[in-house]
């Protein structure tokens, strides 16, 4: 059975550890869209090469 968008976006976002956990059954889609847009830029922007 295909996961559906909001198990997509929770599965991606619990791939970020914040201390305490995020409640993601509080979240909206947009809310879970915006917090992996926001983890992915500062992670990328964490370990880019910088020369």
């Amino acid at each position: 059975m295909p996961e559906s968008e909001r198990e997509r976006l929770i599965r991606k976002n619990e791939n970020f550890v914040q201390l305490p956990p995020p409640d993601f059954s509080k979240m909206s889609n947009e809310q879970l869209e915006n917090r992996l847009k926001m983890m992915e830029t500062m992670f990328d922007r964490a370990f880019e090469d910088k020369e």
